[in-house]
């Protein structure tokens, strides 16, 4: 469930995520993981993107390219 709380002082800080337990009860892998980061990616930057196995490929404009690797470690 979402919880409406006012932003807080410290953006970067994840001490929340323990003290509400929501994140310890969402599973997620590193193709859903990769898929989200596509969505965002194609939000704030312009070029082309693809996804390929856990992989994404980003090729900008003006020339540069990318490749993102997404792995589940243990």
């Amino acid at each position: 469930m979402a919880n409406f709380e006012p932003a807080r002082s410290n953006p970067s800080s994840t001490d929340w995520m323990e003290q509400e337990g929501e994140m310890h009860d969402a599973v997620t892998d590193s193709r859903e993981l990769a898929a989200g980061l596509l969505f965002l990616l194609k939000e704030y930057y312009i070029g082309s993107f693809e996804l390929n196995e856990g992989k994404i490929a980003v090729k900008f404009n003006n020339g540069q390219q990318f490749s993102i690797s997404v792995n589940e470690r243990a």
